[in-house]
Parts: C-alpha cells; structure tokens; sequence
C-alpha cells in the first residue's frame, strides 16, 4: 500500500515575478467536494483510512503555509491578493479545512517563494486485491488446519501501514505466519520487501495486543508464465527469503504439531476462477523442492 503523502514546500532564493490571473472559477471548484468528479462519501474501510490521511495532510500544509507566511512577515490578505485567491479561502487553507487543488497549494507556495512537491512514498502494496488473489487464498483455506487460527485481511501499522491477506497463529508453539497471495510478480525486490516488513508489523500487532510470538510468512504465487520465469531469473532472492521446503509447509498447515520448517513459496494454479493448491513446486522450479 503506498505510505503517507507528503508536500514538500521548501524555500527557495527569492526572485521577482508576476502572478497570473487565473479563472476564480477554477479555486471556488476546489471548495466543495460535490464539485470534484467522482468524489463521494467513503464508505470502505480502505477509503475512510484515505480520507483521514488526507484530513491529517490538509491540516500540515496548512500549519506550513502559515508558518512561512508569519516568518516571511506578510500579512494573509497580501498572500492571498498575489496568489488570486479569496482572503477566505486561504484562512480555510491554513486552518486545515479547505481541501485544496493543487493549483492553489503551488500558487501560494509561488508566492511564498517555496518549491511545492506531492510524493507517494512506497509503502507495503496495494490493499485491494484482484479475482485470482482472492479465489487463491479461498482455495488455500481448506487445506489449513483447525489447530490454527485463520485471520483475514489483518490490518497492520507499525513499521509498515497495510493488510495481510491472511494471518494464521497457533498456540503449541507459538506461532503466526503472514500469507501474502499474488497472482504476478511486477518487481522482484519490492514484492519481498513488502512481505517482509507486513511479517514485521504483524509481530508487532500481535504483541501490542498481548500475543506475542514470532511470524513467519508465506508467498502464495499462482502458478503461471510469468511468476514461474520471474522466480526463475531471481531464485538466489527468492531462496534466501524463503528457503523452505513447499511440501513440509503444506504439511505444517494441516497439522501444526509438525513444526513449521520456515518461509516457504506456495503455488496455486488457477482455471476458470478456481484456485487449486500444487503439492510441489511446478516443474522447473528448484526453489522449494
């Protein structure tokens, strides 16, 4: 899941310029979000998280509009004269309650002589998974014993913010393993790094919530064209992340009292819609056997 946005409003050397007046029309759209196309009331879990984020952020670009204006000694009336905008507007921006365009944030940081960024920080992936995702880790269900305990879609937040697809925890050992399903595989490097820090935060839920142990993980990869060439070409990463054997894993997840034998890559096939789990790695895949 991308990580906290953030606008980079940094000082630059003063120089002379002139504003351009611009269409009024174009910052009173920004006021109202019945105004924005597509914009409505956020309903899901992941959109309510969106939408506190964004109140959080409009609050510190506002804190750092004020804080520059004040040090650069001008009044708000003057700012918001040079940057087109109504006196209002820019009280509500500073205030935090006026969502702004990203028009009216670079015009008044042009005013206030600041380079105005927007980044998206990489965080741990997406949160919303496909049909295969899903079909894949519904198919893996079955196969997973009563002794351990099944969480899905476990919100974590600590050192990484997102969701891992499914969270299993069994108390003989203890154990959890955090089990991320995908269907491909875009950029080696990132799809471990994400596994890994979802296990990270995952042990640090656990253990705020007074269940401390150690995680575990799992990739659960459909196996197709593309996941099996993409392991192939990385398979000394893919060993060192996940040097378990895939059919001691399948076993460990129909009997725990078996041991969990570490991170492992499990292989789903899938047709029509149905997910079915591969007793052993598809051919020519070393890894796992």
């Amino acid at each position: 899941m991308p990580s906290a946005s953030a606008f980079d409003m940094s000082p630059v050397p003063r120089v002379s310029h002139g504003y351009p007046q611009c269409d009024k029309s174009q910052v009173s759209a920004a006021r109202d979000d019945e105004d924005m196309p597509g914009l409505t009331q956020p309903r899901t879990r992941v959109a309510i998280s969106g939408a506190r984020l964004g109140n959080d952020l409009r609050h510190e670009i506002g804190r750092e509009i004020r804080r520059m204006r004040e040090d650069a000694g001008l009044s708000a009336r003057a700012v918001a004269r040079a940057a087109n905008i109504s006196p209002s507007t820019l009280r509500e921006l500073e205030a935090g309650t006026f969502d702004p365009s990203v028009e009216v944030v670079a015009r008044v940081g042009s005013v206030l002589g600041c380079r105005v960024g927007f980044r998206l920080n990489p965080g741990a992936g997406p949160v919303i998974k496909d049909h295969v995702q899903t079909a894949m880790v519904r198919g893996l269900l079955p196969f997973v014993g009563q002794a351990w305990r099944r969480h899905l879609e476990v919100p974590v937040f600590r050192p990484v913010r997102g969701y891992v697809d499914l969270a299993i925890e069994e108390d003989l050992h203890p154990l959890a393993v955090a089990i991320e399903a995908h269907s491909l595989i875009e950029r080696v490097e990132q799809t471990l790094r994400w596994i890994h820090a979802k296990s990270d935060a995952l042990e640090s839920r656990l253990a705020e919530q007074g269940r401390p142990r150690p995680v575990s993980r799992a990739l659960l990869l459909r196996s197709a064209p593309s996941t099996r060439q993409a392991v192939r070409l990385a398979e000394d990463l893919f060993g060192t992340a996940f040097p378990a054997r895939m059919a001691d894993v399948v076993a460990a997840l129909k009997d725990p009292s078996r041991g969990w034998p570490g991170a492992a890559v499990i292989w789903m096939s899938v047709s029509g819609g149905e997910a079915r789990l591969l007793s052993y790695p598809p051919p020519g895949i070393r890894l796992g056997r």
